[in-house]
């Protein structure tokens, strides 16, 4: 959501590194734009010009009318520049951003640039998102179209979860008044991981906002965990909620998980949950597991028991 790219909980290393590799894209990084910090930018406040962008096909030759001539790289309409080269043209994007720029950027987002290899696709908009956030320009032009492209169930689902979470780091940035009932609406869709990202959005702005039903998101969490027709991806993301959030409840279901799940992923989420969550009894648990046959899952038990006996036994306040 600047490449929402978070890492949420501060469950063992061993263990996040292999669900943060499963739950990629939503901790990518940023491109480096420190050099813009100073910038000023104000076009975003002028009202959109009354001829529209033409909308060309991508890749079709080097100039097309009414584009601005910066863009016609990253846009796709230099039929010489590669995927790599596109790339390193939206890292250079700096301020100041021209409002015709925004909306020949808002309109890529949007899927008017479309080549027919989607990898490439969202991962050049991301990029592109990431850019706009980092130099803080086009908000008003960039959230409305985030919430069509995540309403749009015609949109590549990656592309809808990138949405979900670029809507999450511009919250501060616009008019959030679409961007919480988006949110919630895709709590719903538990397939893939689009509830998941919802999950994790609704969790970080509650922290850090007013106006969110704090008691609702810790009910959907448990809920996206326990529903057994979700998604691996929403269901490891419900797991890392339900422990930042002290769900204790879960305690049992994250048993059954760790005992009987046929995904590696999730028994290791399972895991590092028990290090956050558990009690004496999960000690024992967890020390019969390190026992086990299991290797995959030894680097995630080890630095759950190292977790929970430091809850158990804290340090004792020198004097």
């Amino acid at each position: 959501m600047n490449k929402p790219r978070l890492v949420w909980l501060g469950f063992a290393a061993a263990a996040l590194s292999l669900v943060l590799f499963w739950t990629a894209p939503r901790f990518r990084r940023a491109p480096d734009f420190s050099s813009t910090t100073n910038v000023i930018v104000t076009t975003q406040r002028n009202p959109r010009p009354t001829s529209p962008i033409a909308v060309p096909t991508a890749g079709a030759g080097i100039s097309k009318p009414n584009v601005p001539s910066r863009l016609v790289g990253v846009l796709g309409l230099d039929p010489t520049l590669d995927f790599h080269a596109r790339l390193a043209a939206i890292h250079r994007l700096r301020g100041p951003i021209t409002t015709e720029e925004l909306y020949a950027l808002a309109d890529f987002v949007r899927g008017s640039y479309d080549t027919t290899n989607r990898s490439e696709n969202t991962t050049l908009k991301n990029d592109v998102l990431d850019a706009l956030r980092e130099l803080q320009v086009g908000a008003t032009i960039i959230v409305p179209v985030l919430l069509d492209v995540f309403r749009d169930r015609e949109q590549d689902s990656v592309m809808r979860d990138y949405a979900l979470q670029h809507l999450v780091s511009w919250y501060d940035l616009a008019d959030a008044t679409g961007i919480q009932p988006a949110l919630w609406d895709a709590l719903g869709e538990r397939r893939e991981s689009l509830a998941g990202t919802a999950l994790l959005g609704l969790h970080r702005l509650a922290m850090q906002h007013e106006g969110f039903d704090r008691a609702q998101i810790d009910v959907a969490a448990v809920n996206i965990f326990r529903d057994k027709q979700c998604g691996e991806l929403a269901r490891i993301t419900a797991i890392q909620v339900c422990a930042q959030r002290q769900r204790t409840e879960v305690l049992s279901d994250l048993l059954i998980q760790v005992r009987g799940s046929k995904s590696i992923p999730t028994r290791i989420a399972a895991v590092a949950a028990l290090g956050e969550l558990g009690g004496k009894a999960e000690v024992a648990f967890l020390v019969s597991l390190a026992r086990g046959p299991s290797a995959a899952l030894q680097p995630a038990v080890h630095s759950a028991l190292k977790r929970l006996r430091e809850r158990l036994n804290p340090p004792k306040a020198s004097l």
